[in-house]
């Protein structure tokens, strides 16, 4: 193919690039990436790594709750300081009084759903409030000398967003000492 020739213009020869060549550097890309030297190895999704100063001698289990941050024991935009004990059932009941109504039922049904073994302890915190919701591999626990245990998780929020109602992410975690 030529450009069409006129006045004050030279012609060009046109290069026409196959077709079937296009996907070949995007296909070679994508299978180099598909293999590894060495042995292959498992990562488990619901692990979480534990500081170096937790005493827990296992990995700890972590699931995030989830609820609007609304009504009379809203946390005013703060996650807490530190976890509370939520081992047994009036622990439980204890803990979620101080919820907001629409985190209550859920983090209830949470710490049933999963039953606590002998030897094993179950904590919760409020670990970010605001429109971004942490998953559960973003907790980190820490346990000190005396007993105390942290919960925090590390929540990037999206400025780009608007966020009318924050949302409460509530970590619950199940230690075995």
């Amino acid at each position: 193919m030529r450009e069409p020739t006129g006045r004050g213009t030279r012609p060009i020869g046109m290069k026409r690039i196959p077709t079937v060549l296009v996907p070949v550097p995007l296909l070679v890309a994508l299978v180099a990436g598909c293999g590894s030297e060495g042995e292959p190895t498992a990562v488990d999704p619901t692990s979480t790594p534990t500081s170096p100063t937790a005493s827990a001698s296992a990995a700890p289990e972590i699931e995030v709750v989830t609820g609007p941050d609304t009504g009379p024991a809203s946390g005013g935009g703060a996650a807490e300081q530190q976890a509370t004990r939520v081992t047994t059932s009036a622990e439980q009941a204890s803990y979620a009084a101080t919820l907001p109504d629409a985190l209550q039922k859920p983090f209830l049904s949470a710490v049933a759903e999963h039953g606590v073994s002998s030897g094993e302890e179950r904590w919760a915190q409020t670990v970010h409030v605001g429109c971004a919701v942490p998953s559960p591999e973003q907790v980190e626990v820490e346990q000190d000398a005396g007993g105390t245990v942290t919960l925090t998780a590390a929540v990037k929020e999206d400025r780009t967003v608007t966020c009318y109602v924050a949302t409460r992410s509530l970590a619950i975690a199940t230690l075995s000492g």
